[in-house]
């Protein structure tokens, strides 16, 4: 049975055997939201599309057979619709594991990276397309940046919109905005916690902090 492109698993496979092959993106035990236990969280990509793949059982041990960056064929298992609110992927489906599933991990001689691509995003534009909820990876590569030009809020009102950064990966998760001022003791607590979210990456914070010292000096009136 040949595998399947993730970009084409559709309904008619909710109702028959598939294979799917695809590199882990993304690997994470999680506690479920509602309910005692926990899942295996985990999202398989390949040049067609990503999807996630969730297992409800046997999670330690699944967890510790695989790694982030391992390409895996997958069989025996469901296919099942997801509701909005626990969509990890733009897929409308995700991939259940079930005790007769089979993992198996493919060779890395015997990989074709050209199946794999990364897929990056560029501009601001690019990744409003991303759904809030969405875990996508954490490149740590910064292309050079200036300060942000455009007209500057109150120091007691500034305004920015921040992600929630884990190690690995990030899960895009919108943050509201500040309704108090920010405060030195505040900001040094902001910064050290950034620092802690992005794994001590001094480059993502000296970004942060050169667009705050831009709001807070005085325009030269030249």
């Amino acid at each position: 049975m040949q595998a399947v492109k993730i970009k084409n698993l559709n309904k008619s496979y909710m109702k028959k055997a598939f294979i799917v092959k695809g590199k882990i993106k993304y690997l994470k035990v999680e506690n479920n939201r509602n309910k005692d236990g926990k899942h295996l969280n985990s999202i398989l990509y390949d040049d067609s599309s990503e999807i996630e793949v969730v297992a409800f059982n046997n999670c330690d041990e699944i967890y510790k057979q695989l790694c982030t960056g391992n390409v895996v064929q997958i069989k025996n298992c469901k296919l099942r619709e997801v509701h909005k609110d626990y969509k990890k992927t733009k897929h409308k489906y995700n991939i259940i594991l079930e005790s007769n599933s089979i993992i198996t991990i493919v060779n890395n001689d015997e990989v074709n990276n050209d199946d794999f691509p990364v897929h990056k995003f560029t501009t601001g534009e690019s990744l409003k397309t991303l759904i809030s909820g969405m875990i996508i990876g954490l490149v740590n590569e910064l292309p050079d940046q200036k300060p942000s030009t455009s007209s500057l809020t109150p120091f007691n009102k500034r305004k920015t919109q921040d992600f929630n950064v884990e190690e690995v990966t990030s899960k895009i998760l919108k943050t509201a905005e500040p309704e108090e001022s920010y405060s030195d003791e505040k900001f040094v607590k902001v910064v050290l916690k950034l620092l802690g979210n992005v794994n001590n990456n001094k480059n993502v914070v000296k970004l942060r902090i050169i667009e705050f010292i831009s709001e807070i000096l005085p325009k030269n009136n030249t």
